[in-house]
């Protein structure tokens, strides 16, 4: 009884999967796998009613002595499945035909219904005292299932509590943050920058050119919150001039700005404001470009950025 109970709990985990690639739609895997689980299923139930029809055929005393030309009970009727019997029609064009998931859908669900049958049947003819000992079996299998899912609902019962924190703590997060552009390449999903170069390090020193007519910074709040813009710049262009302008304010404005060598710094600046809700638009105009005139090259370098950090929310306290 052990080894049929094994048995059997092996052949249904099998029929489970054939349903759960059904579910995923893998056909060719279910093609594959249908056969010989139809084959085992068959001699599964075969080898076992044959096995229990021979103590009937002996005579044991309690029942008459099975008539030797009597074929053996036959099992629960099967299915011949074949990858070829489960393509579809042939179609024009070289190939094979391709697989239908109608009839796998159905060979699938026969085959769950082979186990039912098999199973019911065996069942039948079994002496009253085994029938006892699988049934107990079954229950104690069918109590480990019920702890196993009792455990998946805990489990999934606090994934789902933990969700709305961690919700809460991403709204947190996204309305109270330090972001580095200078020290970080990537920038979180309510940032952005265009106008720049990488991030660029040496002899200790960090910065960031600025390139083209502007540095444009995209801000996305869930609400309306303080931002404190901190800056500072080294200038390779005389004459140079920067202009902030937020959401379309200018908030201040640097001109006459002479040209330094080495990243010297030119200016740092810390500017406050209120953002709004939804997108805001951080805008740097630095008209005067690189034309081979500090570098030999074309490249529009304009400004050296060697400080840029947008702090917003509970950040921009002191």
């Amino acid at each position: 009884m052990k080894d049929y109970d094994a048995r059997c709990l092996a052949l249904r985990s099998r029929c489970d999967h054939m349903s759960r690639l059904v579910e995923a739609n893998r056909w060719e895997a279910l093609a594959l796998a249908l056969p010989p689980l139809a084959q085992d299923l068959g001699r599964h139930f075969g080898q076992v009613l044959s096995a229990l029809e021979r103590p009937r055929a002996a005579g044991d005393g309690t029942e008459p002595a099975r008539d030797p030309a009597k074929p053996l009970p036959e099992g629960p009727r099967g299915v011949a499945v074949s990858v070829e019997g489960l393509r579809g029609d042939a179609t024009e064009g070289p190939g094979e035909p391709p697989l239908d998931p109608v009839r796998l859908r159905a060979q699938a669900r026969r085959c769950t219904e082979l186990f039912r049958e098999g199973h019911a049947l065996v069942l039948s003819r079994l002496p009253e005292a085994e029938r006892k000992i699988l049934a107990g079996q079954a229950r104690r299998f069918h109590r480990a299932v019920w702890t196993v899912l009792a455990a998946c609902v805990f489990a999934t019962a606090a994934v789902l509590a933990a969700t709305p924190l961690q919700w809460v703590w991403q709204d947190f997060r996204q309305a109270n943050f330090v972001h580095d552009f200078v020290t970080t390449a990537s920038e979180p999903s309510n940032l952005g920058i265009s106008g720049v170069l990488g991030p660029e390090k040496e002899a200790g020193r960090r910065w960031r050119w600025g390139i083209g007519p502007r540095t444009v910074i995209t801000l996305e709040l869930e609400k309306t919150g303080p931002v404190r813009l901190d800056y500072a710049i080294s200038n390779p262009l005389e004459g140079q001039a920067l202009t902030l302008v937020v959401n379309g304010e200018v908030l201040a404005r640097h001109t006459g700005l002479s040209a330094v060598t080495g990243m010297a710094q030119s200016l740092h600046e810390s500017v406050r404001f209120q953002g709004r809700a939804g997108p805001n638009v951080i805008v740097f105009e630095h008209p005067l470009m690189n034309h081979f005139d500090f570098v030999k090259d074309d490249t529009p370098y304009a400004v050296a950025f060697l400080k840029l950090t947008l702090a917003a929310g509970l950040k921009v306290l002191p």
